[in-house]
């Protein structure tokens, strides 16, 4: 663990990621009319008005999440299909 004090960037950074987390986890519980601004930001446990920062809307965040997953498994299967 790192005793170097978080900067503000690192907390933004932080709280971005925490919201796609929580938009990643309401689309593939739920569906894309679970992702309202009130629910990520409860699932995330941050303010509702935080996620306009980076996003415009609900859809803007929700294609945000799903690109996100998806290079995210891209990324796994390109290490799979190297390591045969």
């Amino acid at each position: 663990m790192s005793l170097a004090p978080r900067t503000r960037r690192d907390s933004r950074e932080g709280t971005r990621e925490a919201l796609l987390s929580a938009a990643c986890g309401l689309l593939m519980t739920r569906d894309l009319l679970a992702l309202t601004t009130n629910a990520v930001a409860q699932r995330a446990g941050v303010e509702t008005a935080v996620g306009s920062r980076w996003w415009p809307s609900e859809e803007a965040l929700a294609l945000d999440a799903l690109r996100r997953e998806w290079l995210g498994r891209a990324a796994q299967m390109r290490r799979v299909c190297l390591s045969r």
